[in-house]
This record gives C-alpha cells, structure tokens and sequence, in this order.
C-alpha cells in the first residue's frame, strides 16, 4: 500500500476507520438498532447450547483456579470479539461502548480533537499530512510536513504509534485534560506547542482550480456530510469557471453507502449505480435520475483506494463519464451493516455484496484504471506538491487536450 496507517482523527481515528484500510476498508448501510440479543448475555445463557455451555464450563475453572483478580468487563469483550473474529471475516467485528461512539464520531465527521490527519512517513516518524483550518493544531502553528516527535513526556513514532494517535485524541485516560504538548519537528528545527482539544468537524473534501481551468476536487473518506460538501465545493468550481474536473480518491478507504451514491447521483445520469445482493433478499438497485452536471472527468486511484470509492470509480467507469487514472484499487465488494446491541455495544458484520452497473463484483479484484500509472513514492503522497505528482500531471494532460 502506498502509505501505512493513515489517521484523521480527534476522539476517533479515521477511515475509517482506527486503521481503516488496513483491518478493512469500508462500506457501511447507514446506521440501525438490530433485534439481536446483548452477546455476553448469548455467549452465557442457558439456552444459547454448545457455545454458552462451553463458556460456562470455563467460568467455573477461571472462578475456582485463577489466581488473580477477574476484569468481568475485560473478560466479556474479549469473549465476543473472538465469536465475531471466529467468522474469519476481516470485515465483521464487535464494538464495545466506548469504541462505538468513536466509529460514530467519525462516520459523522464531528469530534472532539485537536483536527489533525496524520500517517508513519518513510522515515517512520508521525507526519502531518493536514491540519484543519481554524481547529486546535493550526491555532497552536502545526503545518503540513510536521513531524509529531513527542506528547507530553512521551517519544512517539512508528513503534508505539497507535499509542500516539490515543495520546492526542484523548482516548481513555488520555483523556482526563484537553490540554497537551505536544514536540514538532520541522526540517532542522524542534519546537513545543501547547494543543487544547475542542469539537472538530472534518474537512473530508478539499478543492482548488488548477490550471487550464480545471477544478481539483481531494476526498479523503466518505462521511456523513461527505457529499453536501462535495456538491457545494464543485459547483463553487464550476461558477469560477472549472470546464473540466480531477477527483483525486486515492488513499481513501471508504464509508457509507448513502454518501457515496448521492455522490455519483450528482456526477451521473440516469442509469444504474450500484446493485446490493445480500443474504435470501431480492437485489437493492441504486440509481441516479437525468440531472447531473456535464463536465470532462478524470478521477485519481491507487491500491489504498477502497470500498465507496470503488463505488463511485466503478459507477463513473462503467458508464464512460471519467477517465481512471493511476493504479488498480483495492478490491474491496462487500458490505457491512451495524446492529445497535442493548448494553450499547455494537456489532458489524459483512451482509451483502455489491456489484458494478456492468454487473461485476470487485471484491479482491478491484478496479483496473484506464490508463495505468505507478508512483514510486519515496515520501507520503499529501506530502507531495502538484508539479511532482506525475498521476495529476498525467490527469491535467488529459483533460487539457
């Protein structure tokens, strides 16, 4: 993959989600309360057979024998997430409470943080990829191209990253005080800031016009309001003149199904967007209606680029409105739905799978671009500006023509 773990976050990790793409890219029915049963309570009740007797058999051991004090809550999650692990399924996984409200948060894109996207750079020191306008990273001087190098007392980097990103987001302990400071490192230069955490929305879709009056559109996850921005950011485009367009989806690793078709709505014509075919139920066909803007399109793809953003590449394709640029994604043509537990844990599983217009399934497939361009990336790709960027060049060039 073009770049190791790569995080937006504030309270929640992005993108997906924690690690998105990395335990699995992401394609989400939206959000429903489920009819199944608190799953402590069916890993231990009398009636739930095999399983709860299994169970129950080890309690008696664990409560006789163990020598240590017993973390009941500990035990119970773990016991649930190795039932939904035991599915062999990447995709499928229990949510306590606590993780639940994360993913929440960053399906809404609003979160208490301090507005930040980071990602290990090749020199695996936490890099700055995007620091939100007006959030609290950009108020206290962190750029783009900063390396994160210590929070509070702590060193950080590749090898406790994952402690890092809980650092700063506030996660469990961490997050007795908003306050923090944190040691960046810029070029030559080592300097402390103090970062205070506040309610962050995130910025999911970033444009500019380019040259030759080509509107360039970035999506980094398909959010909540993910295509409200979208719509809105493009036509700002096209009223200052955009006559063609560059959607760059490259490392992004997915989200909710809603978002993403009212997305390629947007971009289509009428005709088929994508068909859902789930478990003994009759297909769900998502299409588009007859209006649509009509611009020239080039839509940016890597190997990180997942799930809804193979939705919306695969759409745009199979009815020949964009040209894909870039390398084969990642292969992703499954779905999950959410079920809202009792307690207010949760859990997601793969339900369905979907299919292209041209009636594909690209699950571990994914999607050939049409013209096929590797980068050899010797720094993170946001890291690179627009005259080095040969898939964008290469999109510029087309579109120019």
């Amino acid at each position: 993959m073009n770049n190791r773990k790569h995080i937006s976050f504030a309270v929640f990790i992005t993108f997906i989600v924690t690690t998105v793409l990395y335990v699995g890219a992401y394609l989400y029915v939206p959000l429903f309360s489920g009819t199944l049963n608190n799953a402590a309570s069916f890993l231990k009740s009398a009636d739930s057979g095999k399983i709860g007797d299994k169970i129950k058999e080890i309690d008696k051991y664990v409560d006789t024998y163990y020598m240590d004090d017993i973390d009941s809550e500990k035990l119970k999650n773990y016991a649930v997430k190795g039932y939904v692990s035991g599915l062999g399924d990447v995709y499928s996984e229990y949510y306590s409470k606590a993780e639940y409200e994360e993913l929440n948060a960053d399906l809404t894109g609003n979160y208490k943080g301090i507005g930040v996207e980071v990602a290990i750079d090749v020199d695996d020191l936490i890099t700055v990829l995007a620091a939100y306008d007006g959030a609290p990273a950009a108020k206290a001087g962190i750029k783009k191209g900063d390396k994160i190098i210590k929070v509070n007392d702590t060193d950080v980097d590749a090898s406790n990253y994952d402690e890092a990103v809980n650092m700063m987001r506030g996660a469990g302990d961490y997050g007795k005080t908003d306050d923090m400071i944190l040691t960046v490192k810029r070029g030559e230069k080592t300097f402390e800031t103090k970062v205070t955490r506040e309610k962050v929305i995130s910025q999911t879709v970033k444009s500019e016009m380019l040259e030759s009056n080509i509107g360039y559109v970035n999506v980094s996850q398909f959010a909540e309001e993910t295509d409200e921005d979208f719509e809105i950011q493009i036509n700002s485009l096209i009223s200052k003149g955009a006559k063609a367009l560059i959607i760059d989806l490259r490392n992004n690793p997915g989200g909710m199904l809603t978002t993403v078709v009212n997305m390629a709505d947007y971009l289509l014509p009428k005709g088929e967007i994508l068909r859902i075919v789930g478990k003994d139920s009759e297909p769900m066909i998502y299409s588009s209606d007859e209006k649509c803007i009509d611009l020239p399109i080039c839509v940016l793809i890597n190997g990180s680029s997942a799930s809804a953003s193979e939705v919306l590449s695969g759409a745009l394709k199979d009815h020949d409105r964009a040209t894909l640029i870039g390398e084969k994604t990642y292969g992703k043509g499954v779905v999950q739905s959410i079920f809202d537990l009792n307690d207010g844990d949760a859990l997601k599983i793969t339900t369905a799978k979907y299919y292209t217009p041209s009636g594909e399934c690209i699950d571990q497939k994914g999607i050939k671009p049409d013209i096929n361009l590797k980068m050899e990336l010797t720094k993170n790709l946001a890291l690179y500006e627009k005259n080095e960027d040969t898939q964008l060049q290469r999109a510029i060039k087309e579109l120019s023509k």
